[in-house]
């Protein structure tokens, strides 16, 4: 923790939420990031990506560049959407919602998984939308899907950039995914080397951009 101190005290990127983290929280966990995110990236430096994920997915950043440039400017998620999920009324099930907080019977559209990104100008309305719908703890369905009706947000399938290597890496790095889920801590170094590596075969933005992260290595390494 002395490390993180340090980091926020130094850069002021980290957020510390004043939450423990249970799976109950993790939505107020993500809110309180969104706010301080909204207070602290705009004008004249506006965000341009929120990207959410846990801890067990490798973002490429590269790809999620290159991909960015040609996204619209729609409101949008951009994720694996899934589509006529029922929410559960079963205590004991991980999906369960009481009635009071939501009262339909199916979901609306939401992302599956644990990585999704969407515009930066879009995040305060997204934020917003939390102060008009109670809260309950899934972060997909509450976020995602709840929280984009009313921010009017739609939702963009970008699976086919998304890959969940399920603890073994090989050749899936191989091609560029913006996410890879299921990647061990362990292998993160080597994901990210393939990933530059492959990079460097691509266009002229790819190859600019993996210059300036292997330059940036270097430079801390000495």
């Amino acid at each position: 923790m002395n490390g993180v101190h340090h980091e926020i005290s130094s850069h002021g990127d980290v957020l510390l939420a004043p939450f423990e983290s249970r799976p109950n929280n993790s939505v107020d966990i993500l809110l309180d990031v969104m706010h301080w995110v909204v207070q602290r990236c705009a004008k004249p430096r506006p965000l341009r990506l929120f990207v959410h994920t846990n801890d067990t997915v490798f973002v490429d950043v590269i790809t999620l560049e290159n991909y960015s440039l040609n996204k619209t400017d729609r409101p949008s998620f951009y994720c694996k959407p899934v589509r006529g999920v029922e929410v559960g009324r079963d205590p004991e099930r991980a999906n369960y919602v009481p009635r009071h907080l939501f009262r339909g019977p199916v979901f609306p559209p939401y992302c599956e998984g644990d990585a999704f990104f969407i515009n930066g100008s879009h995040l305060a309305s997204l934020h917003r939308a939390s102060l008009y719908a109670l809260h309950y703890g899934l972060v997909p369905q509450y976020v995602t899907g709840h929280m984009a009706v009313l921010a009017d947000m739609g939702h963009v399938d970008v699976s086919r950039m998304m890959v969940d290597v399920g603890g073994v890496v090989g050749d899936r790095a191989a091609r560029p995914n913006l996410f890879m889920s299921g990647v061990p801590v362990k292998t993160w170094t080597d994901v990210w080397l393939r990933s530059l590596y492959n990079q460097t075969r691509h266009a002229p933005l790819e190859r600019n951009l993996t210059g300036m992260i292997l330059a940036g290595l270097k430079a801390a390494q000495n």
